[in-house]
């Protein structure tokens, strides 16, 4: 990647995925990569987590 050119102190990340696995999979592998970040000298903190298999689409309207 590119260099910011500047030590960040802070910031704030959003990932947005859509992924082909259980939602527990999900989780655990963002717990053990935000563990590996930290590990690395990275302080990373989940405020928010949200795994989930959304429900079959139901169209509200149809081509005959």
């Amino acid at each position: 990647g590119t260099p910011l050119g500047r030590r960040v102190g802070q910031g704030r990340l959003l990932l947005n995925l859509r992924a082909e696995a259980p939602p527990s999979v999900l989780a655990r592998t963002l717990d053990r990569s935000l563990s590996e970040l930290t590990v690395r000298g990275i302080a990373m903190v989940a405020t928010a987590v949200h795994c989930f298999s959304p429900g079959r689409p139901e169209p509200t309207h149809r081509d005959p």
